[in-house]
């Protein structure tokens, strides 16, 4: 009894020691979460070792051994294989999101710590060099379709 409490606990381990992202997340504050993928690993080495186990107590048992009932014991070892499964998707999305989260920090950062700077959307045109935003702007406030055809065509590659 004692060590299927063990092993449950073991199997569940990334719901118990990884932490994510508080909700909604702040990029002005450096979110405190669990950045180690160790716990959602050993979650997944658990979920092999106890696939292994089921599959052998179902296909390796002998029907005819009344000493050693194996099959019953397919169950509880499927039970943990299945939650280990699960605990190790919960623990790696939310390693995930605390990444993602630590990164948005650090671009709020590295903008200068403005949240319009770090939320706001990316200019498409800065992309390109003064010069071809020029050219370019030049090219959007002309109406004349001859005239636009004109200025396309004179337009440099790198300005396209």
């Amino acid at each position: 009894m004692a060590a299927g409490a063990a092993a449950l606990w073991l199997a569940a381990c990334s719901f118990v020691f990884v932490d994510g992202p508080r909700r909604p997340v702040d990029p002005a504050r450096l979110p405190r979460c669990t950045t180690d993928l160790g716990a959602p690993v050993a979650d997944l080495a658990l979920a092999g070792i106890a696939s292994v186990l089921t599959v052998l107590f179902i296909v390796k048992c002998d029907p005819d051994d009344t000493y050693v009932k194996c099959r019953p014991a397919a169950i509880p070892t499927g039970v943990i294989a299945l939650l280990a499964v699960t605990s190790a998707s919960y623990g790696g999305t939310q390693v995930a999101a605390c990444h993602d989260a630590r990164r948005q920090h650090e671009l709020y950062v590295a903008r200068g710590g403005s949240p319009a700077k770090a939320a706001g959307p990316v200019d498409p045109e800065s992309r390109y060099s003064p010069r071809c935003r020029g050219l370019r702007a030049g090219f959007r406030a002309e109406h004349d379709p001859a005239r636009r055809h004109q200025l396309i065509r004179a337009l440099p590659a790198d300005c396209l």
